[in-house]
């Protein structure tokens, strides 16, 4: 039968801890009901650091669990981790009977308040059981593991840190994660890299940046606040795993409007007021990135809409299968005393079948007046991710100089670069 025990203390921590109770309960009992849609939340997030499986000979099989702990009189929170990264995360609108703490398999208990689609659900855990009761349903676990068999991780002592607003880092990771290559030996590419800048006149801003070798995205975040101590940006590698995840944890209700980003020796830690998230930093060398974004002296700019265009990517990009390749050909149509017609015609031709879409352009500055027409090809995909974070009436700048040279993508949180690609594929 499993052990099921009460905290005497609260582990420490830097986000908003959860304080001991008042009174010591009995040491096989738990008991809170919690608001449906907050727990469900917690546990989506919980979810993508728990694995539904582990190897049969796995020597942590407390991992596929996370820990619920109880105290005080609206106190919950859920402890997950993978061993690599680690998240505590509160729940909101917890109404606590009897505090405690009990392992619970988070898969199995979402799925329940998923389909249940409760307002409150109560959990109980007593003698190695675990019930849980919706308004028009209820479910039986056996508890097999002590909450002791899931420890804290020790991520050693903070040496520097960033403090930054919740949607401006929500911006950030949403511009730039999509840009990773996970798959590569270059271990540094996996991962969004976040480095601090302080102007001439003493304010602070945070550079996220990712690249696969073949696209780089970069966002910067102003008004942001940096202790002295933050270390040399190559070193602080967030992989893009745990930036996904930390985008999934400013989306909660009670995240918190500002977010701390620290650095242990070996970990990333993100702490908000309402959760905590930590992992392995990415070892390796990043590029040299802002040797990438060339500094060009009045280049042709035009102007597009994010949504259009980027239906339009997709439209042209239907014929690619396995060689993403579509050609972008911005063009003026010039009507004697009238502004020119301004479009950007996309073609995609193959013994296969074609596909083609044309898009209007809003404005165009420094046009080469020898030239009426400017193409270049690019990967539709790399196109599309660009845009993916912008709003659809948001106005975007495409810097074209021609065929052979880097394209430049500018939006409101994010500067992209995509290498064009050999017009000979």
């Amino acid at each position: 039968m499993a052990v099921i025990t009460t905290p005497a203390a609260v582990y420490a921590n830097t986000y908003a801890p959860v304080a001991p109770p008042a009174e010591s309960p009995a040491p096989d009992a738990l008991r809170v009901t919690c608001d449906g849609k907050a727990l469900l939340a917690a546990l989506r997030v919980v979810c993508a650091v728990t694995p539904k499986r582990l190897p049969p000979k796995s020597k942590r099989p407390a991992l596929k669990f996370c820990r619920l702990t109880l105290s005080g009189y609206s106190e919950a929170e859920l402890f997950a981790t993978d061993g690599v990264t680690s998240l505590r995360v509160r729940v909101d609108g917890a109404d606590v009977a009897t505090a405690g703490e009990v392992l619970l398999n988070p898969h199995e208990l979402a799925r329940f308040c998923r389909d249940s689609k409760s307002a409150t659900v109560t959990i109980e855990a007593a003698r190695g059981r675990l019930l849980v009761r919706g308004e028009h349903c209820r479910a039986e676990f056996d508890v097999t593991e002590s909450p002791d068999a899931l420890p804290l991780p020790d991520t050693g002592a903070e040496f520097g840190h960033v403090v930054v607003a919740n949607d401006t880092l929500r911006d950030a990771i949403e511009a730039t994660h999509r840009a990773t290559d996970d798959e590569t030996s270059r271990y540094a590419l996996g991962g969004v890299w976040i480095g601090h800048h302080r102007d001439r006149d003493g304010s602070d801003s945070v550079s996220f940046v990712a690249t696969d070798g073949r696209r780089l995205h970069w966002s910067r975040t102003n008004g942001a606040a940096a202790s002295e101590l933050w270390p040399r940006a190559d070193s602080t590698i967030l992989p893009v795993k745990a930036a996904k995840l930390l985008g999934k944890l400013l989306k909660l209700p009670g995240a918190g409007s500002r977010v701390s980003i620290a650095r242990t020796a070996k970990y990333v830690k993100a702490t908000a007021a309402g959760f905590e998230l930590s992992t392995l930093a990415l070892e390796g060398r990043f590029p040299s990135w802002e040797d990438v974004i060339p500094a060009r002296t009045a280049p042709p700019v035009f102007t597009v809409e994010a949504g259009p265009f980027r239906a339009a990517v997709k439209q042209a990009a239907l014929t690619c299968g396995d060689r993403p390749w579509v050609d972008f050909a911005f063009v003026a149509e010039f009507v004697e005393n009238r502004a020119p017609y301004l479009a950007c015609e996309l073609t995609r031709e193959t013994e296969g079948g074609e596909s083609s879409a044309r898009v209007y352009v809003a404005g165009a500055d420094n046009w080469p007046s020898d030239s009426p027409r400017l193409a270049v090809r690019l990967n539709p995909g790399f196109v599309a991710d660009a845009l993916a974070p912008c709003a659809p009436g948001e106005l975007v700048t495409f810097e074209v100089i021609d065929g052979d040279s880097a394209v430049i993508i500018r939006a409101a949180s994010l500067t992209a670069v995509i290498m064009p690609l050999a017009r000979d594929r």
